[in-house]
């Protein structure tokens, strides 16, 4: 007989899953010998008594986003571009990088750090703001010394412009419902 919270991974079924769900407020989805939550937590599989894995005394491990870390050929310039564009504070800065935040304890942030060579493609990710006011807050990040990318189509709904060193991000219209 097993009890409310031990389910040896092997015969664990998708009732006793539902169950155990209910008690923890969590599904669990096993990845090889951790077990991974939708709030992306992980935690590794403890075996049991008999020396199988099972699904007892689990103990989440946190996982908090702390920054996105931003290559750049003039990291500190950019940096503070960037605090000044969103409003954003330095909590560090040495003769090589800066980090920014949106408040001094409050994550995540972004780390500019410096590389070598420039940009020489699309960035694979990139921020959209959605501001109160699109037509407003593009005339103010081009006054800062960001640029129109070229990249415009008729009737789409965001602006994409580039920072100082051509690093992408759009600035979105109102929001459709």
């Amino acid at each position: 007989m097993r009890e409310e919270g031990w389910c040896p991974l092997e015969w664990c079924s998708s009732d006793h899953f539902s169950r155990l769900a209910a008690t923890t407020s969590r599904y669990y989805i096993v990845l090889r010998d951790t077990i991974r939550t939708p709030d992306r937590r992980s935690t590794a599989v403890t075996p049991s008594p008999g020396g199988q894995p099972t699904l007892s005394m689990l103990t989440p491990m946190a996982l908090e986003w702390e920054q996105i870390i931003v290559d750049s050929s003039d990291p500190i310039a950019l940096g503070r571009w960037w605090a000044e564009a969103l409003g954003w504070v330095v909590v560090d800065e040495s003769e090589e990088i800066i980090e920014i935040r949106p408040e001094p304890d409050q994550m995540p942030g972004l780390l500019f750090v410096p590389v070598p060579e420039g940009k020489t493609w699309k960035n694979r990710l990139h921020p959209d703001f959605r501001p109160d006011d699109q037509e407003a807050e593009v005339a103010r990040l081009l006054s800062l010394g960001a640029r129109r990318a070229d990249t415009v189509q008729d009737e789409q709904h965001w602006v994409t412009l580039l920072d100082p060193e051509g690093n992408e991000f759009c600035v979105l219209g109102e929001r459709k419902s």
